[in-house]
């Protein structure tokens, strides 16, 4: 059986056969929902936990982490993970040759540059990657501040008293 799907004037939503007459629809003053309201309705998004919140969370500040910098002169530095450890390879091996400059290639090209400046970017991105652990942090912590549980238990006991709710009927 198909169904057209309505939302009256308090936004609750309600399913009725397609042979519903347009009268009675009229008479209760209800608004067809649009295809996307549809989707929506019959195809609910999970409800956000606090693990898929801090998730989320941890994909962005590894896009953040590994999305590069760029240094006050212009130059872009890469900050993947390889380009992090390259970093602290270069620094402490060509301390240990005892190498006063090297070839340094970055996002924007080659240079040569002294051990010093290598240092100072090496301290830029572990700067920059310990910033993106700090937010992330801040983030999970409050994630965890919120009583998601509550939340959840809230909601529930608003649409059990009359609030807004989902009238559906079963596919």
């Amino acid at each position: 059986m198909d169904y057209l799907y309505f939302r009256d004037a308090d936004g609750n939503k309600y399913g009725y056969p397609v042979e519903v007459s347009k009268d009675f629809v009229e008479k209760k003053g209800l608004i067809e929902l649009t295809p996307s309201e549809v989707e929506d309705l019959l195809n609910p998004k999970p409800k956000a936990t606090a693990e898929s919140l801090k998730q989320q969370v941890t994909e962005k500040r590894w896009l953040v982490e590994t999305g590069g910098i760029t240094l006050q002169s212009g130059e872009v530095i890469a900050t993947g993970i390889d380009d992090q450890n390259r970093i602290t390879s270069v620094v402490t091996n060509a301390e240990r040759a005892g190498l006063q400059e090297v070839d340094f290639k970055s996002a924007t090209g080659w240079s040569r540059i002294r051990i010093e400046q290598v240092q100072a970017i090496a301290a830029a991105v572990a700067m920059h990657v310990q910033a993106c652990f700090s937010a992330e942090r801040m983030h999970h912590e409050a994630i965890d501040a919120i009583d998601v549980q509550a939340i959840g238990r809230r909601v529930a006991a608003r649409e059990a008293s009359g609030g807004p709710a989902q009238h559906v009927p079963p596919l």
